[in-house]
């Protein structure tokens, strides 16, 4: 009888966040902004990115993830979903997300889970509220204008 022997793969925010994956843009619409971050996935994350832009539309319209203070994590798992991928977009001038507190949202990490890296997700989560918990982290992020101040700025916080 063959046993089923099930990898298990931990990630941190610095192994699954490239340059590539920060963006700057200046979008002031919640959709917009979900557009721009599906339109820069590419297929080795998910080769259906149709659906992809589908779900997270949904998920939207579900319930806000506009956590508050300024953050929003869009987010959808989903079984054909390739590999545990993020985008970072950092907005100065705020998105209105519709967040609990009601305040404009400057700082996304959208998501993409498959269905098996779950858990890997939440520890993420736990990771980022950590840091950005802390006013001073919040303001600080969004004064950087290059995805390389942004790392080092996250690198020195994921210690």
């Amino acid at each position: 009888m063959k046993k089923k022997i099930e990898i298990t793969v931990k990630y941190d925010l610095l192994t699954l966040l490239d340059k590539e994956d920060i963006f700057f843009p200046e979008l002031t619409d919640k959709k917009e902004l979900l557009d721009y971050c599906v339109a820069h996935l590419s297929k080795d994350d998910c080769a259906n990115l149709t659906m992809v832009k589908e779900l997270i539309h949904k998920r939207e319209e579900l319930m806000s993830t506009g956590i508050g203070y300024g953050i929003a994590f869009p987010h959808i798992r989903n079984k054909s979903i390739n590999r545990l991928t993020i985008k970072l977009a950092l907005i100065k001038k705020g998105i209105d997300w519709e967040a609990f507190d009601g305040m404009p949202v400057h700082i996304i990490f959208f998501f993409i889970i498959p269905e098996k890296h779950y858990a890997n997700y939440l520890t993420l989560i736990a990771k980022i509220s950590s840091i950005f918990k802390e006013e001073k982290n919040r303001k600080q992020i969004i004064q950087y204008e290059t995805p390389e101040e942004v790392l080092k700025f996250l690198a020195e916080k994921m210690l």
